[in-house]
């Protein structure tokens, strides 16, 4: 749920993407019709940013002739700066900010920020509404934000996370370099064992517990069952505890180790310490539930389905057990971070009747919060779908996609034809490597052999049409796969 002057902020935002993916002159009904939004509605936003843009300190320009737009930019330009500066300059960002931060923002930039005491309290209300779906309250009067403090920290780290990486370090009172050394000197090898996007999740986890602290908001009583073999960590990261927040009651330094030390088993991509972890696990399975469940459907899930040998079942293993702590432990505070752009994939629809008859009955000996989780359900089908893709060879299809509707009706296209399948590569026009082109206009003769024709608004038939060709071209392509032989 948005305040009206935020829908206008992010509308820009989603007009840019467009305009910078294409390098030609869009139409406006075409930018409407990619949006779904209104005639006019595009055409006032288009308007505003011509002046946003001219005002701004960026080599950036959107120019207009008569109804076409196109967007011009050096190459030097960062676009994910513009997007984060737009947001900037919306409400839910300041309320957002305005909560993690509440010692250092001055009362008065409420007044000058906002238009009127009225629509500083409309916007407090809506965005008590948006915490409500985290189980969170928002107290309007200071506008701090209230609940179990773990579900506050994933709700920091999201917001963080999703807007401010890669781009800038968004903590204004933490010194990151400063943060980095004086985590280095407590332990040298932390950071070499992890990749760039492991450090900065950990600095940012790091960062929030520094401002939950300077707020007097601690961790009193540990959430986090974890069995002994998981402690071994525990010295270091209480170290670490200890030097960033300063030296706490050993309860609380303790709740807050295990804390981090979770923070990191939930963000890491090592193999390494993901199969450490799960073997530990394994030793104590009994006395762990969640890793117990996720062994058994994992188990059934091999049973069900016939995987070569050499399947590495080690990532989508953790994803999954990552999932049911998150949804478990952390009550879902992390759902909508997680699920977002994770089902529009084709691969999971042929595997859906049979995972459909063994899921429940693995999880009807765990009750209705797992059972009946149709979020867990859709979540686990993804990963076990990418599972059986990935254990079997699929030779890539290069498409390259040609429509006279111009670039927004190709970006249409590119995203269905795209969910077919997860061998597509969607090629430009240079690429020599082609094995179809989709078209709904005359192609070059030299290229008429590997072209689709179709009609620029295609019917259910015809995407079965090419649904099917793609079929044949990959057939035809594994069996011109050498065999290897000794």
């Amino acid at each position: 749920m948005l305040a009206e002057t935020d829908k206008i902020i992010y509308r820009k935002i989603q007009l840019l993407k467009v305009l910078d993916a294409s390098n030609d002159y869009l139409k406006t009904v075409d930018l409407a019709n990619f949006l779904d939004l209104s005639l006019k509605t595009v055409q006032k936003e288009l308007e505003s940013l011509i002046e946003d843009l001219k005002n701004s300190s960026y080599a950036v320009k959107l120019e207009k002739v008569g109804n076409l737009y196109r967007f011009i930019k050096k190459s030097s330009v960062n676009m994910d700066l513009i997007y984060l500066d737009f947001k900037r300059e919306s409400i839910y960002f300041y309320l957002m900010r305005k909560a993690v931060f509440r010692k250092t923002i001055k009362e008065k930039k409420e007044i000058d920020y906002f238009y009127s005491a009225s629509h500083l309290y409309k916007n407090k209300r809506i965005f008590k509404t948006y915490l409500m779906n985290y189980g969170l309250e928002l107290d309007l009067s200071t506008l701090s934000i209230e609940g179990n403090e773990i579900n506050i920290r994933f709700l920091y780290f999201q917001f963080f996370w999703e807007n401010y990486r890669g781009v800038e370090w968004p903590f204004d009172t933490i010194d990151r370099q400063e943060l980095i050394r004086e985590i280095e000197q407590l332990d040298t090898f932390l950071f070499k064992s992890m990749t760039e996007i492991e450090k900065e999740q950990f600095l940012y986890w790091v960062a929030i517990i520094k401002i939950r602290a300077s707020n007097d908001q601690l961790l009193i009583e540990n959430r986090v069952k974890l069995n002994q073999v998981m402690f071994k960590d525990m010295q270091e990261f209480q170290q670490i505890v200890a030097k960033t927040i300063g030296v706490i009651e050993k309860t609380t330094l303790h709740s807050e180790a295990v804390y981090l030390y979770f923070a990191y088993t939930l963000t890491t991509e090592s193999t390494f310490y993901k199969q450490q972890l799960l073997a530990d696990l394994e030793k104590d399975n009994k006395n762990f539930q969640i890793h117990k469940m996720v062994r058994e459907l994992t188990t059934k899930f091999s049973q069900k389905f016939s995987l070569n040998t050499h399947t590495n079942y080690v990532d989508v293993y953790f994803s999954i057990y990552k999932l049911f702590v998150c949804e478990s432990i952390y009550q879902g505070s992390l759902r909508e971070y997680e699920s977002r752009n994770l089902f529009e994939s084709g691969i999971i629809k042929q595997y859906e009747k049979e995972f459909a008859l063994f899921y429940p009955e693995v999880m009807k000996n765990y009750g209705k919060k797992y059972s009946e989780n149709r979020y867990l359900y859709q979540r686990v089908l993804f990963l076990f779908s990418t599972l059986i893709e990935e254990s079997s060879y699929r030779p890539q299809i290069n498409i390259k996609i040609l429509s006279s509707g111009g670039a927004i009706e190709e970006l249409l296209l590119t995203k269905k034809v795209q969910s077919l399948a997860n061998n597509i590569a969607i090629k430009d026009s240079n690429a020599k490597d082609l094995d179809i082109i989709v078209s709904d206009c005359m192609v070059n003769n030299t290229e008429n052999d590997l072209v689709f024709y179709w009609n620029l608004q295609p019917t259910e038939k015809e995407w079965e049409a090419l649904a099917r060709r793609i079929a044949e071209i990959e057939q035809d392509k594994e069996l011109r796969i050498p065999l290897v032989t000794n």
